[in-house]
């Protein structure tokens, strides 16, 4: 497996744990660390056996957002144009949410601490969010500024709705986990230092669903959202995969055992 500098990878039998790594200064997002999210991204989707990716962050915070050390180093940068240089780090940003929107697990975030642009915008990629009741969140780019990068503004309108997200990017105003009560946005939130084991609770609800529906579940998810429209036939092509599938009888036949024990 891949050696990291920013991030770390472990994979465990179906899960995989993608932790950023940073703690120092408090997992803040350099191009190092984008880079290599989105490589390990890559690396889970050519693995077929992880059906799960939890993203926590080490340390105090899950994510301070972008470092503005780096990201002021980037006007001094001699080897190219500053144009290029801002260009590239805007895209890098952009790449590692598509790469982490795009995981072909299911992704459940558990966020601490700090959860601030960037970092609050690969909490909304995942699938499932569970924080910390004293998290703060906040989207602090109008008042550093710049507009909100990486595509942000689309997914927290998808994930949040257009009201809130304009409410929270152009104020850029802190804000906790009582935005999230009445839209789901979180799955949970939870006292100190519990959304670990909320995830792994999660994960053993899921991991007694059919393998093989997960992955084909989170591949509509992702064409709904896509920019081309969801693809005419995709669901008929799953279901004919699906039925096709040895694990189908039997899955059927227990539902409709557990059915019949109800009634």
């Amino acid at each position: 497996m891949s050696t990291y500098e920013t991030i770390a990878l472990d994979i465990n039998d179906h899960t995989a744990t993608l932790k950023l790594n940073r703690p120092d200064k408090r997992n803040a997002l350099n191009p190092t660390m984008l880079s290599e999210i989105a490589e390990a991204c890559t690396i889970l989707n050519d693995n077929a056996q992880v059906r799960f990716v939890l993203l926590e962050g080490a340390g105090k915070a899950f994510s301070v957002g972008f470092d503005l050390q780096s990201f002021a180093a980037l006007g001094m940068d001699q080897g190219s144009a500053p144009e290029d240089m801002l260009k590239q780090s805007a895209l890098l940003g952009a790449e590692a949410i598509a790469a982490i929107k795009n995981l072909h697990a299911i992704s459940i975030a558990s966020v601490h601490g700090y959860a601030i642009g960037g970092g609050f915008l690969m909490l909304a990629a995942c699938d499932f969010r569970i924080a910390d009741k004293e998290t703060i969140f906040s989207l602090p780019e109008v008042d550093i500024g710049i507009p909100l990068l990486w595509d942000g503004v689309p997914l927290l309108a998808e994930e949040l709705g257009s009201a809130l997200t304009k409410d929270l990017v152009l104020s850029a105003r802190r804000f906790g986990v009582e935005v999230f009560e009445h839209n789901h946005f979180l799955y949970r939130y939870t006292e100190k230092s519990g959304g670990t084991e909320e995830a792994q609770n999660l994960i053993q609800e899921l991991s007694t669903k059919p393998a093989l529906v997960l992955k084909q579940s989170k591949r509509q998810f992702i064409a709904a959202q896509s920019v081309g429209g969801y693809p005419k036939g995709l669901d008929t092509e799953l279901f004919i995969e699906a039925v096709m599938n040895p694990e189908f009888i039997p899955t059927a036949m227990a539902y409709m055992q557990r059915l019949k024990e109800k009634s």
